[in-house]
């Protein structure tokens, strides 16, 4: 079940806890000590807290060795994941049982050539480092292959029968509705209003201002710092501001004013009504940048849409076939073993 236990590999990522940094670089100052005991029973199988351990650190050596040489890092992961481990190693238990009902076989070759990729060379030196013995490694490398097969056989053969190519038809059409093209439109608006009396002063000046476009300012602000002066004298307000707006919400009204532009053109002044008081305001809008992104074609989107519904039609075979395995393999008694409130397995302490 090695794929089940890489999706935990992102949590490895995670800030350290404030605990993690007050120990901080006196860490080698400290160890991890646990609470050995029973936390499961699979058939005539049991799953203590030290083989839990060892599962979990037999993963960071493969994955992600630097964390056990720190044991605020080790022990953070413990204590976050243990929980998660234990699940997977049950699932993992009551199909090996069903692997022996089946007697499915896996060969010593194989085993060999797993362990050397997964230890390397120097097999003996790594498992030191975890407190595993060869045998204990041997056999947990010879599970990991039933596993795979097991899988392959009770899972993975079902679920690639059911993402055909009328499900991934399906499923595309359900992410184009749900991601249509996406257009965007940024752009500047210059608005000129009358604080007072309406009067025919706001379109003089915004003629003024369509001018000084005309002319070569190519920017709204720069067009309002230039007629700051002359607003102020005539009791008008002057104000530029930049927006971006999408498909999804733009008003027809603008719509139809920005799809007319080309990147630095800009419309003639127009009145509106303004949405907050109803007043009437001038306004001029300069379109900055248009993009369209077109939603990714079918034949784009079919290796990350397989993959995905993959994952979903596995966790949900897996589930299925765990419970009727746990009904099947066992008398009906609990196979978590009761634990104290609030149990930690793990603890740091000082050496």
């Amino acid at each position: 079940m090695r794929i089940a236990y890489l999706l935990l590999a992102a949590l490895l990522v995670a800030p350290l806890t404030p605990l993690a940094a007050e120990i901080g670089s006196s860490y080698e100052r400290f160890t991890i000590s646990l609470d050995n005991r029973i936390l499961a029973r699979v058939e005539d199988k049991t799953i203590s807290v030290l083989d839990l351990m060892k599962r979990m650190d037999s993963f960071l050596l493969h994955y992600y060795p630097e964390v056990l040489k720190d044991p605020q890092q080790h022990f953070q992961f413990l204590s976050s994941q243990w929980e998660e481990f234990l699940r997977q190693m049950i699932n993992d238990r009551l199909i090996l049982a069903d692997a022996e009902v089946r007697e499915v076989k896996v060969s010593e070759s194989d085993v060999r050539q797993e362990l050397q990729e997964r230890f390397g060379p120097n097999v003996m030196e790594n498992l030191d480092k975890i407190n595993i013995t060869h045998d204990e490694a041997y056999t947990m490398i010879r599970e990991e292959l039933l596993l795979q097969n097991m899988n392959w056989f009770r899972v993975h053969s079902k679920v690639l029968q059911r993402v055909g190519p009328e499900r991934l038809k399906a499923a595309y059409e359900e992410y184009a509705r749900q991601n249509p093209p996406k257009e965007e439109w940024t752009y500047e608006v210059l608005s000129i209003g009358a604080t007072e009396k309406e009067g025919g002063a706001p379109v003089k000046l915004g003629e003024e201002a369509e001018h000084l476009l005309a002319a070569g300012i190519s920017s709204l602000k720069e067009v309002a710092t230039a007629l700051k002066e002359r607003a102020d004298k005539d009791g008008l307000t002057l104000t530029v501001s930049e927006q971006t707006t999408s498909s999804q919400t733009i008003s027809p009204a603008l719509k139809q004013a920005l799809v007319a532009l080309m990147p630095g053109e800009h419309t003639p002044l127009v009145s509106q009504k303004s949405r907050r008081d109803q007043q009437l305001v001038h306004r001029i809008y300069r379109l900055k940048e248009h993009t369209y992104q077109e939603t990714p074609s079918f034949v784009a989107m079919i290796p990350d849409i397989k993959n995905l519904l993959l994952q979903q039609e596995a966790a949900s075979e897996t589930a299925r076939y765990t419970s009727w395995l746990r009904g099947r393999l066992t008398s009906g008694d609990p196979i978590e073993e009761p634990l104290p409130p609030h149990f930690e397995p793990f603890t740091l302490v000082m050496k």
